[in-house]
Formats: C-alpha cells, sequence, structure tokens
C-alpha cells in the first residue's frame, strides 16, 4: 500500500493445480519452467546442477519451455559435462499436469516481474529454490527464508537444493506449506476480494460511494 497505488496480485485458479504426493524416485528431479532466453538464465541453473552432481547428489534437471538460447545451453551442458542429466521438454502446454511429476522448481531469472511459473509451482505443492528477483520474495512467504537466494549465487542455490535432498520430509513439509500460503493468499477469490475493495475504497474517497 501507499499513498496513490496499491498491489493486488496475480491470482491462480487452484482448482486446476492440484497438490499431489512428492514423486517416490530414487533421483531427485529438478524442473525448470520458462523460455530459453537470455533473460531467464538457465547457464546459471545448469552450473547449478553440475555443481549437485559433483557432490555425487543423485539429481536430474529438466526444462520446459523454448527459445533461442537452446542451442547454446546444450554446448553448456556437454562443457559441464552433465548432458545425461538435464532434459530440454521445448514449449509444455499443460504445467499443471508437469509440475507435480518432479521435486522442486527451481527459478534463475535475472530480472522478473510476478512470473506464474513460481505461482504455479507453489499452488501444486513443491518447494521452489530461486534467484531473487522482482516480486519472487513476496510470492514465496512462508519459505522465503528456506529457498530464497541472491541473484547470481549459484553455490547457494545448490547449497539450498542439496538441504532439501538431504532432509527429504521437507519436500513435503514447505510443498504443503506453499499450497496454504497460495490458498489463502493467491487464488482467483483472493485477488477478486482485493479489486472489489480497492474499487469500494477508491469511490468513497472520491465521494461517490454510500
Amino acid at each position: 500500500w501507499s499513498k496513490h497505488f496499491v498491489v493486488v496480485e496475480n491470482g491462480i485458479n487452484l482448482r486446476e493445480f492440484q497438490i499431489r504426493d512428492i514423486p517416490s524416485t530414487s533421483t531427485y528431479e529438478l524442473l525448470g519452467i520458462g523460455a530459453l532466453i537470455g533473460d531467464k538464465r538457465w547457464d546459471r541453473a545448469l552450473r547449478v546442477l553440475a555443481l549437485l552432481k559433483e557432490k555425487g547428489l543423485p539429481v536430474n534437471l529438466s526444462i520446459a519451455g523454448s527459445g533461442p538460447a537452446r542451442e547454446s545451453l546444450e554446448l553448456l551442458a556437454r562443457k559441464l559435462n552433465i548432458e545425461n542429466s538435464i532434459r530440454f521438454l521445448g514449449l509444455v502446454e499443460d504445467v499443471a499436469q508437469l509440475i507435480p511429476r518432479y521435486h522442486c522448481v527451481i527459478h534463475t531469472a535475472g530480472w522478473e516481474g510476478s512470473p506464474n511459473s513460481v505461482l504455479e509451482a507453489l499452488a501444486c505443492g513443491r518447494p521452489v529454490v530461486a534467484m531473487n528477483a522482482g516480486d519472487i520474495e513476496r510470492i514465496l512467504g512462508c519459505q522465503s527464508g528456506e529457498c530464497l537466494v541472491p541473484q547470481g549465487n549459484e553455490p547457494l542455490m545448490a547449497e539450498e537444493i542439496e538441504k532439501l535432498i538431504r532432509a527429504p520430509r521437507s519436500f513435503e513439509r514447505i510443498g504443503r506449506a506453499n499450497r496454504a500460503w497460495m490458498e489463502e493468499n493467491y487464488s482467483i477469490e483472493h485477488s477478486a476480494r482485493r479489486m472489489l475493495s480497492v474499487y469500494a475504497q477508491t469511490r468513497r474517497r472520491l465521494g461517490k460511494g454510500s
């Protein structure tokens, strides 16, 4: 809130994004969602994956998205010797069905607004490990202290993911907290109520309401 501006957060249709059990696979599956362009900084995600593999952790990364950076990212994966642990999925239309197949969603963009991919991951009850950009700190809410890292800090991001992997029950604990946070703060119904409240207050301030 300020004197002249009010922020009404994006709303998510939570009926489309259902919380499901964490996968029981022995390999931990990470997911990134977003266009393969420079601003998304997927090169950081690849280097984070390489750091995790160097520690001998059983982890893979999939990136859902298309774009002109794919060729350079595939080349980087080969240079980092992680080409067998990363999958480029291309454009995926139904992310509501995709996200629950993974343990965790990661976000490495250098610049952001209010990314739907992060909201959708939280709605599906998944932890999100993200570099701080745009509204991400506010979106992460109750888990921001656990999984939010400064811009460009790849070693710290790898450490946060490692913490999750070494305490597997944390995936479910954080995921359920994230879903509850979304239900309370980012549902379509909540956004609609906020918008109506803003309209009502504006009318009163203009002397047009009762």
